[in-house]
């Protein structure tokens, strides 16, 4: 579940998976909390048939809690003129259409963020590794800390698209230390501009020898650890821009996809 809605007072943005979601509680006011683990997200704003959105999740979590009312209101539920094929068909037809306007929410929101170009270079250079042939996959979207963003042929990447190559590679340190290790303890590689491959490579050298890279010491290791992008910082700015060429390119590849898949 994907919530965007800047006029509710108290949750303005958030998102949660079904399965997750532990309670939900109606009230009166009218307002609706819903509950995932420890956290708390709010609906207040009068926009929102909270009610309605009850409901739903009754059923999208397996919960079923329902009023007497409703209950009988689903057991009276009758498919007249519909078959069993014709229903699974309606369903997931309806299923598809609601996560793909969710997950198209989802993806404006973050590529439009500040930092949002990173993110379409990453979501790009996942398009070109799929029409290249490659076993690809975006797991970044999980939020794990100090994890991949791709997966592509088994090999973990974490993307990095800042405005030097030396910012590129500060972004993977802290307090000192490089934070992107794969589960056997090698440095997970990192991906950059293509244009700032060079300067990176060299950053990576220097942070190597002053010891700030756990398991390296030889400065050469820099040139497995780095990956070149086959986007400039230039072209992944434009992409996440509406209206470049590169947005409108991103745009059509993304719709072939699609269209493959489905």
């Amino acid at each position: 579940m994907y919530v965007r809605s800047p006029k509710n007072k108290q949750d303005k943005k958030f998102s949660v998976r079904y399965d997750r979601i532990n309670n939900i509680k109606y009230y009166t006011n009218p307002e609706l909390d819903i509950y995932e683990g420890g956290l708390k997200y709010i609906i207040d704003h009068p926009i929102w048939s909270k009610r309605n959105i009850y409901d739903f999740l009754e059923f999208a979590c397996g919960t079923y809690n329902f009023s007497n009312k409703n209950s009988d209101l689903i057991a009276g539920i009758k498919l007249k003129s519909a078959n069993e094929n014709s229903v699974g068909t309606i369903a997931s037809g309806i299923t598809y259409g609601n996560i793909s306007n969710a997950s198209s929410m989802y993806f404006d929101d973050k590529i439009l963020s500040p930092r949002g170009h990173g993110f379409a270079a990453e979501h790009a250079k996942h398009l070109w590794d799929v029409f290249h042939g490659n076993d690809a996959k975006i797991v970044g979207d999980d939020n794990a800390k100090n994890g991949a963003d791709r997966i592509v042929n088994n090999v973990n990447i974490q993307t990095k698209y800042c405005a030097s190559g030396s910012k590129c590679i500060q972004e993977c340190f802290e307090n000192g230390k490089f934070r992107y290790f794969n589960p056997d303890g090698s440095p997970m590689q990192i991906e950059v501009p293509s244009d700032m491959y060079a300067p990176a490579i060299q950053a990576m050298k220097s942070r190597i020898e002053r010891g700030e890279v756990a398991g390296v010491s030889d400065p050469a290791e820099a040139e497995n650890i780095i990956r070149r992008g086959h986007f400039t910082y230039v072209q992944a700015k434009n992409i996440a821009r509406a209206g470049t060429v590169e947005s409108i390119c991103y745009d059509a590849a993304r719709v072939q996809l699609l269209q493959q898949i489905h």
